[in-house]
């Protein structure tokens, strides 16, 4: 996260617990019936928080040696045709890499963005990395009920 991230959470977690709870077997019922899904006990979670940047990098060297050389580095906005900064991996050796926005996306907000001139396309925080949930998991008894 070359620019830092933003985490939010939601401030009264007890009282979205509470709703949860009150309302979980309703959702499961809905979900598995009139939306025709095939939910497991404990696949619905309700997201309480995230973290979201501009941009991200992730990379993995599976053999690493003396001459292996990893960094991440912002693109020249001129060389990547944009006129926003990008990030790049520069590696040696077998890495996996990725990074995001890709170009594509960020190409995409410009053409559906605001009609203000002053919005700075490029460091929207729309890049979610992270999110904290609440998995949903009925009793045995409810369970079955939602089965039948």
């Amino acid at each position: 996260m070359p620019e830092g991230a933003i985490s939010e959470d939601l401030e009264n977690l007890r009282r979205f617990q509470e709703y949860a709870y009150a309302n979980a077997k309703m959702w499961y019922q809905c979900i598995n019936g009139p939306l025709g899904r095939e939910a497991k006990n404990g696949d619905v979670c309700l997201v309480v928080g995230c973290d979201k940047a501009t941009s991200w990098g992730v990379a993995s060297l599976p053999h690493t040696g003396k001459h292996s050389k990893l960094k991440f580095k912002p693109l020249d906005a001129q060389v990547s045709g944009s006129g926003s900064r990008g990030y790049t991996w520069e590696h040696s050796g077998t890495a996996d890499v990725r990074n995001g926005p890709n170009q594509e996306e960020v190409d995409k907000l410009r053409r559906e963005g605001p009609d203000d001139e002053s919005a700075n396309l490029d460091n929207y925080l729309n890049q979610c990395l992270f999110v904290r949930t609440l998995d949903l998991k009925l009793n045995a008894d409810d369970w079955n009920k939602v089965k039948r």
